[in-house]
């Protein structure tokens, strides 16, 4: 009876050792500065956290995209997205392409997003990735 007692309590004891060791870490956290850079056949791509770029010590980083949607006098859609890296390097793509609207608005304000461009401007492709693990924007 005591030798189970025992290892009861050393198993209560790791447990408790394990489970104040996890909570010093208190989440995965990621910055990434905003890049862009070209990929082969003459496209580029651009990729950042909002939050990081909106809280990073320099002037120039930027990620983004928007949407608008005119209905008078004529239906038209138009959807850009632009980035500057934290090393100048800009990029800026257009699309009147609807099936990119759920996509632009699922951007959140502390959301990872990336696009790319083909040579002539147009937007081929545009993530958003949503995550405990990135910076948030500070006020």
């Amino acid at each position: 009876m005591r030798k189970i007692t025992t290892i009861i309590l050393g198993v209560g004891v790791g447990a408790v050792g394990l489970w104040g060791s996890s909570q010093a870490f208190a989440g995965l956290k990621t910055t990434e500065d905003v890049f862009v850079t070209t990929i082969p056949g003459g496209g580029k791509v651009a990729v950042g956290q909002l939050g990081a770029a909106r809280n990073s010590v320099d002037t120039i980083q930027h990620i983004g995209c928007y949407a608008r949607q005119v209905v008078l006098p004529s239906a038209s859609l138009t959807i850009q997205c632009s980035a500057r890296g934290a090393d100048g390097d800009t990029l800026s793509c257009a699309s009147t392409n609807a099936s990119l609207l759920p996509i632009i608005g699922s951007i959140g304000s502390d959301s990872r997003l990336g696009f790319g461009a083909d040579a002539a401007g147009n937007c081929t492709y545009i993530l958003v990735d949503a995550s405990s693990k990135y910076q948030p924007k500070k006020p």
